[in-house]
C-alpha cells in the first residue's frame, strides 16, 4: 500500500490522505523527513506504517505543539526523531513499534508521557525526560527490552546506568516499565505519590531499586518477575501500605523475597518487620541515614540479626 500525505494549512495539521505533494514536508532519498515550521500539529496515524521514514527532523523555528495518537506507529526503520522545543503534547502510542529507534530526548514543555508511547521499541537504549515531567502513563515503556538509561535532561552521568525518574514526577502507571529486560537500577523520587501495579514487572536484569521516600499507597506486584533484584531501598520512616493483599512479588515468588535485601531507616526497622508485605523479606537491613536522593550515597549499619524475634505489636 502506498501512503501519500498532505497538510491542511488551515490549522496547519498533517493528516494521512490521498493528496500530493505534501505541504510543509520534505523527504529525501535517505528517508529523512523534515517537518516545516508551518506545521503546528501532527494528527493521529499521520505516518503510521511508513517503513520508508528513517529520520524525522523539525526546523529550528518549529511551531509544532502536538504529535497525535499513533502518529508514527509501526515506523519500523525510524532510528532517530528530534522532537522540537515547542512540543507540549504527545498522543497515546505515538512512537509505538518504532523498532529501530535507539534514543529519544523529550522536550521540556512536555508534562506527561502518554500510555504506550514507546511500547515495543526493542532497540531503544536511552531516554532523556524533561525536568518538568509529572506523569508517566501506563505501559509507556513496556517491552523496551534494550532500555538501559532513563535520566532527566542535562543530568550528570551516573556511576551505574538505570532509570532515574526525574524529581517532580507524581504518577507512574501500571506496567510503565514492564519487561524492560536491560534495566539494572531504578531510582524513584519522593515526589511520586502514585506508583501503580506491575510498574517494573519482568525487568529481569534489575538488581537495585529505590522506592519513593514517602508513605503513599503502593501498587501491587511492582517487581513481579524481577528475578535478579537483590537490594530494595525504602527510605520512608512511616511504613507505606499496599493497595491490596499482593505485595512486591507474586505470592508464589517466595524465592525472590528470600534473596532480596530490604533496606529501611534504622529506627523504623521493627515496624517494617511486622508490616503486611514488608515482613515477607527475611533480610531487613537498617540504614543509618536517609539516602541522598536515592543515588547510592547511603550508609548502612552493620547488622546482626537478633537472637530472638522482635515482637509485632
Amino acid at each position: 500500500m502506498t501512503h501519500t500525505l498532505f497538510s491542511i494549512i488551515a490549522g496547519a495539521a498533517i493528516l494521512s490522505g490521498m493528496a500530493a505533494p505534501a505541504i510543509g514536508l520534505a523527504q529525501d532519498a535517505s528517508g529523512r523527513l523534515i517537518v516545516a515550521d508551518t506545521v503546528t500539529r501532527i494528527l493521529p496515524y499521520a505516518f503510521a506504517g511508513r517503513d520508508d521514514i528513517r529520520r524525522v527532523e523539525f526546523t529550528d523555528e518549529s511551531k509544532c505543539t502536538e504529535i497525535g495518537e499513533y502518529a508514527f506507529l509501526g515506523c519500523r526503520n525510524l532510528s532517530e526523531i528530534i522532537l522540537p522545543a515547542s512540543l507540549e503534547t504527545l498522543g497515546e502510542g505515538c512512537l509505538q513499534e518504532c523498532e529501530s529507534l535507539k534514543s529519544l530526548s523529550v522536550p521540556q514543555k512536555v508534562k506527561a508521557l502518554p500510555k504506550e508511547m514507546l511500547k515495543w521499541c526493542g532497540a531503544l537504549e536511552s531516554v532523556e525526560l524533561p525536568r518538568t515531567l509529572a506523569d508517566i502513563g501506563a505501559r509507556a515503556f513496556i517491552y523496551c527490552t534494550s532500555l538501559r538509561s532513563v535520566t532527566a535532561n542535562g543530568a550528570a552521568p551516573r556511576d551505574i546506568e538505570g532509570a532515574y525518574i526525574p524529581q517532580g514526577v507524581e504518577h507512574i502507571g501500571s506496567n510503565a516499565f514492564g519487561h524492560c529486560a536491560a534495566l539494572e537500577r531504578v531510582v524513584i523520587p519522593a515526589s511520586v505519590t502514585e506508583l501503580e501495579s506491575y510498574a517494573f514487572a519482568e525487568c529481569t536484569s534489575l538488581r537495585e531499586a529505590w522506592l519513593p521516600a514517602n508513605d503513599c499507597l503502593l501498587g501491587e506486584l511492582m517487581f513481579s518477575g524481577c528475578r535478579s533484584l537483590t537490594d530494595l531501598y525504602e527510605s520512608s520512616p512511616a511504613v507505606p501500605r499496599f493497595d491490596c493483599d499482593s505485595y512486591i512479588f507474586e505470592p508464589d515468588e517466595t524465592a525472590l523475597y528470600a534473596r532480596c535485601r530490604l533496606h529501611v531507616p534504622a529506627p523504623s526497622r521493627p515496624a517494617y518487620t511486622c508490616a503486611p508485605g514488608w515482613k515477607l523479606f527475611p533480610i531487613i537491613i537498617p540504614m543509618s541515614a536517609v539516602p541522598c536522593n536515592g543515588i547510592g550515597c547511603h550508609h548502612l549499619l552493620h547488622y546482626t540479626p537478633p537472637k530472638t524475634a522482635i515482637p509485632c505489636v
